[in-house]
């Protein structure tokens, strides 16, 4: 059976088992030298490591009973109870990064419409926005977990394609003390600054096609085709025989 103990060849995987005991607190720098070789001092570390742990305190790290991560990760849950036998392949907890990022399943369609390293804003559930940037973008389209690989997904209709977009915090202590929570990511895709604009549903559009608005003059209404440019939260920019201050008619 493989075992790290005082018996085991010198190399990087001693290495790593020593940081995390210090890591941890099971032992301090001082008293533990962090280097590619078990002591006795790594054999004393790890058996505080086990009786923290409530096991057999035997100083013998047996495969299987460490997991080596690339960095620091945070446990989302816990895939068996206290007690329940454990076997071979069964799944015992998931993680993730502890790195607080936000996650987007965009619309494959859509996936030109971010990029990385584009400044985007992330509305917590109190309603307030911070800034972040678009960490990468997926490659690789992928439909809802549900679709049985027909590309029919479990309402019946047909499987969406997504591509993952992760976010990244300008300032990750701005989430507070949420570890998970649903948020709405805002994409500025183009700016129009004092442009008139009016609501999006006093559009009217016209047979012969464009745009046209209907104008309040007095007690009587005429239709005056306008030429649209910017839309955002549920206006639009528009440009025509209409002025600032003019009334027009938004359907109840």
């Amino acid at each position: 059976m493989l075992c790290l103990d005082e018996g085991v060849d010198g190399g990087p995987d001693v290495h790593q088992l020593e940081e995390n005991l210090v890591a941890l607190g099971h032992a301090e720098a001082g008293s533990l030298t962090v280097d590619d070789d078990f002591t006795s001092a790594t054999t004393a570390a790890v058996e505080r490591w086990e009786q923290s742990g409530g096991v057999d305190q035997d100083g013998v790290v047996d495969l299987g009973e460490v997991v080596f991560a690339p960095g620091a990760v945070r446990v989302v849950e816990h895939a068996i109870t206290l007690g329940a036998p454990v076997a071979p392949g069964v799944e015992v907890l998931t993680a993730t990064s502890s790195d607080r990022v936000v996650t987007v399943d965009l619309d494959a369609r859509r996936q030109g419409l971010v990029a990385e390293g584009d400044e985007v804003e992330v509305e917590l559930p109190d309603g307030a926005r911070v800034p972040a940037t678009v960490a990468s973008v997926g490659t690789v389209a992928e439909t809802d977990a549900s679709d049985d690989g027909s590309g029919i997904g479990e309402g019946g209709g047909d499987a969406e394609a997504t591509v993952e977009v992760v976010v990244a915090l300008s300032d990750p202590s701005a989430a507070g003390r949420l570890d998970q929570a649903p948020v709405e990511v805002h994409v500025e895709r183009n700016r129009a600054e004092e442009v008139l604009a009016v609501p999006v549903n006093a559009l009217l559009a016209l047979a012969e096609g464009g745009y046209a608005v209907e104008k309040v003059t007095g007690r009587t209404t005429e239709l005056v085709a306008v030429e649209t440019g910017a839309f955002a939260d549920g206006f639009v920019q528009v440009t025509g025989d209409v002025a600032a201050g003019d009334e027009v008619v938004v359907p109840r």
